[in-house]
């Protein structure tokens, strides 16, 4: 009799604890996720250099699906990658999201994304008037 209460309570307790766990799982919150650019800026042009970007996710076995929609490519995997910038792009600017999704142990996702605006040419520097080339040049006869 004692051993047949025995059972009784180590089935009830493990159906109990498997309930729990279900039951946490369940309620569990989605993992969270940043996007981090380093260098940290969203307007870039045609032949930069590559940029990071780093996924600052929480949560438990972290799994990390990365997309991109737009001209350029993006290599790397886990929660850090690079996104090379292309080399031309037609028209004078474009846009490159690249979207993270973050997925957990319990199956619960999130998704964020970052936008690239893609400038045909670097307006902020001046380009070189006739004037200045021909400066330092010399005749010769």
């Amino acid at each position: 009799m004692c051993q047949k209460g025995l059972k009784v309570l180590i089935a009830v307790t493990l159906i109990v604890s498997h309930m729990l766990f279900l039951v946490g799982n369940v309620y569990a919150e989605a993992p969270s996720v940043t996007l981090i650019a380093n260098p940290n800026k969203t307007d870039i042009y045609v032949g930069s250099e590559p940029t990071a970007l780093t996924a600052k996710a929480s949560g438990t076995g972290l799994k990390f699906k990365w997309e991109l929609q737009g001209p350029g490519k993006i290599e790397g995997t886990g929660s850090a990658i690079f996104y090379y910038v292309p080399d031309k792009i037609e028209g004078e600017s474009a846009q490159a999201l690249i979207t993270v999704t973050v997925s957990d142990d319990a199956g619960q996702e999130t998704t964020e994304t970052f936008t690239f605006n893609i400038l045909a040419k670097d307006m902020s520097t001046p380009a070189a008037s006739p004037e200045t080339e021909k400066k330092g040049m010399s005749r010769t006869t």
